[in-house]
């Protein structure tokens, strides 16, 4: 059966971790569908086209804002139907971290839903939160602070307070408690603040962590009930009215959430019998995102879906609540991967490959040739022709190249020989795997093959800059070819950036059942535009990026759709010139303009260019530092 848009969408999982958000379209593109309608999207590639013709050139990566706002609504509607279903009397609140993306315009996107529906932004630190006290334009939209604390950073809190605003500072260690007492008696007002604990229970997945014993943030049992005291003789303990616990980002397992859940309620109800006045539970993040579809337990996965995260939320407070007559607390929870994950999409070109079988292989030796060289082509010849002894080839192939080796080494075999034997090696290499790989119960031997010949695709990207939890922690992105989806990839590869760093590449892809060394890909030819897209970046990856090489931001395009499902581009945020990462790491940029002047003129006079060049070298390198810090294309740059 020849290729279709279902074997794509089956080889690359698009309706496992793209749902609702992505598909493939009829024309073998990836549609976008941002408001998770399956009847209402636009083509990727048509996007990344116009956006071409503007002059913006790639690498960029996609801001849908659309599925932010979905997201939002999603997650307060799973916990609406939950609070509905079980009968729970208390209310529910979307606390973003804005650390999982801090970007303005997409911060700005989630405050503009907060301010409507009573939910909340959440700081880590003073710049998060002096931003996050400007943003949040509406005296109904709680800000959780966490993070550890001195006294400006309570100081700048209680301000907060002080002028109408519903701030909970999270007390992280129990020296905290004598700071907040502190700046409290300093401003001369009464705190509402919150507490964090540590849970006996362990989290999930790759940040479990974050919970347990050993965990860097919260309070033991026993400095819990210590600080209850202490509150209680300095008369603050009536501002206690929030109690906060975190299992780690990105829970694989909602059994493990279940667990704690029980422990923390058991907390607050204990809390609660002994006098403290505590109104909210906030369950912390944790909301996982399935990255390779497999809705498993797998690192890059989940085992669950919203409606159950919201529902075993709801039923665990109300359950234990209930059973000791406790009142039910409004529950915050803090779904800041959940929330941002889906809506950006970097997009980058494909520059060239490398690959082992580029090269035609002669069908005769023309001169006198040792034995190995002459059985590695007659080897050749009957790979052609579909000689069944597949693996006696392999073996045969693996001890004559080893043999020609040997001889090159001993000066019995040319150079060119060499050359010749060294690519029949790989193209009967490449034969025999394309022969087998389809075969169940391969060899060990053979399995490898598939990743030791894979072609390199060079994208004009780094990873460092835009996906560093790929490099730091083997975190998996969903991958794929956002056009040419009709036609059949037949390519064994893995991706390399353009950073002068082995670390530089992607060389793991998701799969439902575990992790794949390469990734299948369409043959590419250096004229054609190839564009590959790298899907559910929007959270972290950004402010963890670095300036490996001295490659910036990318350029940033915010897209909404229309009322007739066409792409909009609402604004487009620059990315980093030569000349701004310059002056990051100290340098001057007048400085070496000026300096390059000068080594320019010394050329002119000993006559190493004329004036004529000199002049168009200045021009070029002015404009070079002026420029986008990726490849670009000069030629369509100079059109526009």
């Amino acid at each position: 059966m020849s290729w279709n848009i279902r074997k794509s969408d089956e080889l690359y999982n698009i309706s496992g971790w793209g749902n609702p958000y992505f598909s493939v379209n009829r024309k073998g593109e990836i549609a976008v569908h941002p408001k998770g309608l399956p009847r209402k999207s636009f083509s990727l590639k048509t996007l990344v086209d116009q956006i071409g013709e503007r002059g913006i050139q790639t690498p960029f990566l996609l801001r849908f804002n659309d599925i932010i706002t979905h997201r939002l609504t999603c997650i307060g509607e799973a916990f609406e139907s939950a609070i509905k279903e079980f009968n729970y009397t208390g209310k529910h609140a979307i606390i973003y971290p804005i650390k999982v993306n801090q970007q303005k315009h997409v911060v700005d996107q989630i405050t503009k839903f907060c301010d409507k529906k009573s939910s909340g932004l959440e700081a880590g630190s003073k710049p998060e939160l002096l931003s996050v006290l400007a943003l949040s334009q509406k005296d109904t939209t709680p800000i959780v602070c966490n993070g550890y604390k001195d006294s400006e950073y309570f100081e700048i809190c209680l301000m907060g307070t002080k002028i109408g605003k519903p701030v909970y500072p999270v007390i992280e260690k129990f020296s905290e408690f004598e700071t907040l007492i502190n700046t409290a008696k300093k401003l001369k007002l009464k705190p509402t603040f919150g507490v964090r604990i540590k849970l006996s229970t362990y989290g999930s997945g790759r940040w479990q962590a974050s919970s347990g014993h050993r965990s860097k943030f919260g309070l033991s049992v026993t400095e819990l009930i210590k600080g209850v005291a202490l509150l209680k003789s300095k008369k603050m303990l009536s501002g206690f009215k929030l109690l906060h616990f975190h299992q780690g980002s990105q829970i694989t397992d909602i059994g493990t959430l279940k667990k704690s859940l029980k422990e923390a309620t058991r907390i607050y109800a204990e809390l609660i019998k002994i006098g403290v006045p505590l109104e909210i539970i906030d369950v912390g993040g944790g909301l996982g995102v399935d990255y390779n579809g497999s809705n498993t337990a797998q690192d890059s996965s989940t085992n669950y879906t919203l409606q159950e995260y919201a529902n075993d939320i709801v039923f665990q407070i109300k359950e234990m609540c209930d059973s000791l007559k406790i009142k039910h607390p409004t529950i915050f929870t803090e779904c800041g991967r959940a929330v941002v994950a889906y809506h950006a999409v970097l997009i980058f070109n494909i520059l060239g490959i490398s690959g082992y079988d580029r090269f035609k292989v002669p069908a005769n030796i023309d001169t006198p040739a040792p034995l190995p060289l002459k059985e590695l082509l007659d080897i050749r010849k009957a790979l052609s022709r579909g000689d069944a002894s597949v693996m006696e080839h392999y073996h045969d192939v693996i001890s004559n190249y080893h043999e020609c080796q040997n001889l090159f080494g001993l000066g019995y075999l040319s150079i060119h020989d060499l050359s010749l034997a060294e690519e029949l090696y790989f193209s009967s290499l490449k034969r025999i795997q394309s022969i087998i790989e389809k075969e169940e119960d391969l060899p060990d031997e053979i399995k490898l093959l598939q990743e030791s010949l894979s072609d390199i695709y060079f994208g004009n990207f780094s990873v460092f800059q835009s996906l560093p939890d790929h490099w730091a922690i083997d975190q998996q992105f969903p991958i794929t070819p956002i056009h040419r989806l009709k036609e059949e990839p037949t390519r064994n590869a893995i991706i390399a950036d353009i950073t002068c760093d082995s670390d530089g590449k992607i060389d793991t892809f998701i799969d439902p059942n575990e992790k794949r060394k390469t990734l299948k890909l369409h043959p590419h030819h250096v004229a054609d535009d190839y564009y590959l897209g790298v899907f559910l970046v929007g959270a972290y990856q950004e402010t963890l990026g670095d300036l490996h090489n001295l490659f910036g931001d990318t350029t940033a395009v915010h897209v909404s759709m229309d009322h007739k499902n066409r792409p909009l581009v609402e604004y487009v945020v620059k990315g980093d010139t030569v000349k701004e990462v310059l002056s990051y790491v100290q340098y001057d940029v007048d400085d070496l303009v000026d300096m390059m002047h000068s080594q320019i003129e010394r050329a002119v006079r000993t006559n190493l260019i004329d004036y004529k060049e000199s002049g168009n070298f200045i021009k070029f390198y002015e404009t070079a530092i002026e420029g986008y810090t990726y490849l670009e294309d000069w030629e369509a740059k100079e059109e526009f």
